[in-house]
């Protein structure tokens, strides 16, 4: 069973049910789940969201978009994790963006998995777009929920010997 952390930055209806259909999504495939919500000042310990990070086999990065930006919170966990992405064990975690409200849309999802390059992961996305005014519908974020513990799962598979000829 893959283990999924959702980590995300924002409070009110709309993230809470994003959220919440990632998480479904993800416990639909079988996945183990913690959810875990980025401080909302810049220096709170993030010592729970790393730990997360350590324990995950999949990390959904969710962020609020304010007037086209990032939000701070999600900045600052991208940038600490990058730092420390070998004691975190990031390289060959399967990790997926997601932003919720605002302006932006595209551009801003970009600069969220520009800083996911670097910390030497596997980049998910969601195929096809059908968020509204920056808004995931339930089921692509559901979809990416399940999609991120799909690819988790088959990556923790264990590995068949290769084929031998007989003889």
């Amino acid at each position: 069973m893959a283990r999924v952390a959702i980590i995300f930055s924002g409070t009110g209806d709309v993230v809470e049910s994003t959220v919440s259909a990632v998480r479904a999504g993800a416990l639909a495939a079988g996945a183990d789940t913690r959810v875990r919500r980025l401080p909302g000042h810049d220096t709170a310990p993030l010592d729970e969201t790393l730990e997360a990070l350590v324990w995950a086999d999949g990390v959904v990065l969710g962020t609020v978009i304010s007037d086209g930006v990032v939000a701070e919170s999600a900045r600052r966990l991208i940038g600490e994790a990058a730092r420390l992405r070998t004691r975190l064990r990031l390289e060959g975690k399967v990790v997926a963006g997601l932003t919720v409200g605002g302006e932006g849309g595209p551009s801003s999802l970009a600069e969220v998995y520009e800083g996911l390059f670097s910390w030497g992961c596997l980049l998910v996305v969601n195929g096809g777009s059908e968020a509204t005014a920056g808004m995931p519908t339930r089921d692509s974020a559901e979809r990416l929920g399940r999609r991120v513990a799909e690819v988790a799962t088959t990556l923790r598979a264990p590995r068949r010997s290769p084929l031998r000829r007989a003889g």
